[in-house]
């Protein structure tokens, strides 16, 4: 996950005839290529490779924060990176959680200031707000953090913010709101969005023996008015079915108390629902589907 920001206290211009390249074609090949740095895994370091591949930097002053997923108990320096370019020397400058800055505990944070480049340490009205508002640095979950970052990274009603955003990559949910003609994108309500739900990636192709257990979830009818069918294909699996609204609140759970052995079907009555969009999910010990349903 990549979220940019423009370097604000960056004076420099870019010089003719570097060829830099846009910012974002870095980050795409960083995030989309199959292991950039081919290191064998997906971390920041596939970031950082792509962005100083450009070794004249990039026309514009500019900080990007940096989120994998956890993977295999990785360093903290390989789930989170601050990156700091420009168009003048240092080119490329990067920030992990252990370096000297105010955030307290195990945390890394950026706004629109030079912190590590040049050893600036300028923080800035966001930064110090967050500072002063997030107690030890400790016991902050995905709400906590949510706050936090609306409450006090915000530049005030005089700037515009057109969108506010939370990923949340272990559970797969992007968190959003956007501007609307009378308030910022932190004014607004927040939706939840099942990743998942958004795109399917395919596994990578691997020679197994073992034969894989097939599971398979199927609804209908959809849009649905009051029952809704749920057809699962199970082979000797404890499943777990969970029913989440848009803003990725739970609303049901579908208690299940026995392996599902071939196909079985369950009714969920959703009379009683609102009109909308629903996320049906489903978990088994080495499985997670989740499927979107519309309530008429």
């Amino acid at each position: 996950m990549e979220l940019m920001h423009s370097m604000s206290d960056f004076t420099g211009g870019a010089s003719q005839g570097r060829a830099y390249e846009p910012i974002w074609f870095a980050l795409r090949n960083g995030l989309e290529k199959d292991d950039y740095n081919n290191d064998g895994n997906y971390d920041v370091n596939d970031i950082r490779v792509a962005l100083s591949s450009n070794e004249a930097g990039y026309a514009k002053g500019s900080i990007i924060s940096t989120c994998f997923k956890t993977e295999n108990n990785e360093l903290d320096t390989l789930i989170a990176m601050v990156a700091e370019v420009a168009c003048s020397e240092p080119f490329h400058t990067y920030r992990y959680n252990n370096y000297d800055d105010l955030i307290p505990g195990d945390n890394l944070y950026a706004a629109n200031f030079q912190i590590k480049r040049n050893d600036a340490h300028n923080y800035g009205l966001r930064y110090n707000n967050v500072v002063n508002n997030m107690g030890d640095g400790t016991n902050i979950g995905s709400y906590e953090n949510w706050t936090i970052l609306r409450d006090y990274s915000q530049a005030g009603s005089s700037a515009l913010n057109v969108q506010f955003m939370q990923y949340i990559p272990n559970q797969k949910i992007l968190q959003i709101s956007v501007a609307d003609k009378n308030n910022n994108a932190y004014e607004n309500d927040s939706c939840k969005i099942f990743i998942d739900s958004l795109f399917v990636i395919p596994p990578p192709v691997k020679i197994n023996n073992t034969p894989k257990k097939k599971i398979k979830l199927e609804i209908y009818p959809n849009p649905v008015e009051e029952i809704i069918n749920l057809s699962i294909f199970a082979t000797n699996e404890i499943i777990n079915l969970s029913v989440f609204d848009i803003y990725g609140r739970k609303i049901q759970t579908i208690t299940v108390n026995e392996k599902i052995n071939r196909t079985k079907i369950f009714h969920l009555n959703v009379k009683n629902y609102k009109k909308g969009i629903y996320f049906i999910k489903l978990e088994t010990e080495n499985t997670y589907i989740c499927k979107k349903i519309i309530i008429n």
